[in-house]
């Protein structure tokens, strides 16, 4: 996988020119160097773990699934390779979903929305331990009948469409905003405000939201960020502040049953409120590690969650 080295070098290098550009132009956000910084940072940690354990694990995983396969896919195809990116997409959305309407998940995955900027930098901004949680999501893939190559490969394609999605620079895009995800869908999906809560969660087609509603159009300025603002610029903090809560949660759970509902249901769940929920909107504030409204994974408006990832 040579080339993913390559596409996290390109990113870094995308993200240091931003900064650069805007600095000569004198439109840098306040704290946007020190953002891009621990930016980078993350996404170094990330890719570290990836290499460490993730790629060699997931391929031999991938390829005992393999050997169970349905079907067969001829991975020198070009209509094989066109149907391993759709499904790989697909695959990705309900990933996606689902690292946001559950705990354990939206603690990993929160690290990535928890800068209030939002640039090609926050495209490399993940969790340490990202790359190991989710691989599990993308073992259809080679159960289908395609090859772990095509499986891992086609990931990498998802997640590697997405670094032009990250920015403010770029407006509407008519046509294309029907069934490609934009600039704009994406601002939306990292959106604090209210409207935006749990929407947008596609890698490349947005047609999965518009199916599984989830999709909203940008209307209102976006805010960027989650409600218990990340103040600091700790890389450990930053990464492992909201892991730490769930786990002190988790151990103070009185019995098995709780500490599950910690661990998985939707954020802001709580033993003493399995019937009833937080009424308390925080309207005029962002995404939350704060106990909130919980609702189902499959859940069709967001609520002000906990959110903790």
């Amino acid at each position: 996988m040579d080339f993913a080295k390559y596409l996290v070098a390109l990113m870094i290098g995308l993200a240091l020119a931003e900064v650069a550009v805007m600095r000569m132009n004198g439109t840098l956000a306040k704290g946007q160097t020190k953002d891009a910084a621990l930016n980078i940072g993350s996404s170094l940690l990330d890719k570290g773990m990836s290499v460490a354990i993730g790629i060699a694990l997931f391929s031999q995983v991938y390829g005992f699934t393999f050997k169970y396969r349905l079907f067969n896919f001829d991975n020198t195809s070009v209509a094989a390779w066109c149907s391993a990116i759709i499904v790989s997409d697909f695959l990705y959305y309900w990933y996606h979903r689902v690292f946001h309407r559950s705990r354990f998940f939206w603690t990993v995955h929160a690290v990535h929305h928890s800068s209030e900027l939002f640039n090609f930098s926050t495209a490399l901004r993940s969790s340490a331990i990202v790359s190991v949680v989710r691989w599990p999501f993308w073992l259809p893939m080679p159960l289908l009948g395609f090859t772990p190559e095509m499986t891992i490969t086609t990931y990498i394609i998802v997640l590697a469409y997405q670094i032009w999605i990250h920015t403010e620079h770029i407006g509407k895009l008519g046509f294309i905003e029907s069934f490609l995800m934009t600039p704009s869908h994406h601002r939306v999906h990292h959106g604090s405000n209210k409207q935006y809560h749990d929407k947008n969660y596609g890698g490349i087609l947005c047609i999965w939201d518009k199916i599984f509603n989830s999709f909203e159009p940008e209307v209102e300025e976006v805010k960027y960020g989650v409600t218990e603002r990340m103040a600091s610029s700790n890389l450990l903090v930053v990464n492992f502040r909201d892991l730490f809560r769930l786990g002190r949660d988790v151990v103070k759970a009185h019995t098995l049953t709780d500490a599950l509902g910690y661990l998985f249901a939707p954020p802001g769940w709580k033993p003493t409120e399995k019937s009833e929920v937080n009424q308390t909107e925080n309207a005029d504030l962002p995404r939350s590690a704060a106990p909130a409204r919980a609702k189902p994974l499959f859940a069709h408006r967001r609520s002000r969650d906990e959110h903790v990832s």
